[in-house]
């Protein structure tokens, strides 16, 4: 084969082209220290108490010039992560088929976890309860709750929930589960916190936990979920590694106390 005319004109500027390539600059070997990212997540209140906070200190270690942004959670989120506003969702839908999402999505399922009522030690269950009375699930329609909205529901409690928590038996809703141990010690309402993080949620406020059995809703998983956009960038792959190795520090952490208590 010989080359065309046209081609023979070309070769010079090929050559140059060439050569350009061979002087850019081999990629950087990745450094957290040098970043200066920030990295979106989008959740709820408790989510940042117990996925965020246990990972700062390593995370600030490492790269101390990141910063992190907390992004309310909204309906949206699949949307917002492919269009890059949010990084990273963490999230525990009960109603939310992570396989139906596309293969653009990825995710990490973190733990399950239960619900349990919660109500203020004046509150006629749980004055019952202390008396050492039994109580039925069916005398929580004789209450009002507070329900927490957000996500994936589009403000509306889902068709996984016991049946009480909708309609005129819902005195408050709010996105914001932190705030609902407080309200439930103002008033006779009953309020659903996961039981995983109730006692950090509680902590020294005059409430009662009620019989675990008394809810009938299936356990929840939270997740952590991410678009193909950052799936392979070294950056988020570090800070997922950070905040999932944090997690489960503390979870082994737990998991030691626990033997030495019993």
């Amino acid at each position: 084969m010989m080359p065309t005319p046209k081609m023979d004109s070309l070769i010079g500027e090929i050559q140059s082209i060439l050569m350009r390539i061979d002087r850019l600059p081999s990629p950087k070997v990745f450094s957290p220290k040098e970043l200066t990212q920030d990295f979106r997540i989008g959740c709820i209140d408790n989510a940042v108490l117990r996925f965020i906070v246990p990972s700062l200190a390593n995370l600030y270690a490492q790269a101390p010039n990141i910063r992190l942004s907390i992004i309310s959670l909204h309906e949206h989120f699949q949307w917002a992560l492919e269009k890059g506003n949010i990084d990273i969702v963490i999230y525990a839908p009960p109603n939310l088929k992570l396989r139906e999402l596309g293969k653009k999505f990825h995710y990490e399922t973190l733990y399950n976890t239960d619900h349990v009522y919660v109500v203020r030690n004046t509150h006629p269950l749980a004055v019952k309860l202390r008396e050492g009375k039994q109580l039925k699930r069916s005398e929580l329609k004789n209450y009002r709750f507070i329900a927490v909205k957000y996500g994936y529901s589009e403000g509306k409690i889902t068709t996984e929930s016991s049946g009480f928590e909708e309609g005129s038996n819902i005195a408050i809703d709010t996105p914001y589960l932190l705030t609902v141990p407080h309200m439930l010690t103002q008033c006779d309402l009953i309020g659903r916190l996961p039981e995983s993080s109730v006692k950090e949620l509680i902590g020294n406020l005059p409430l009662t936990i009620l019989p675990k059995n008394m809810v009938a809703d299936p356990a929840w998983t939270p997740v952590f979920l991410w678009h193909d956009r950052t799936h392979f960038d070294p950056a988020h792959q570090w800070f997922r590694s950070v905040l999932l190795r944090s997690l489960e520090e503390k979870r082994a952490k737990k998991r030691q106390e626990s033997k030495k208590k019993s």
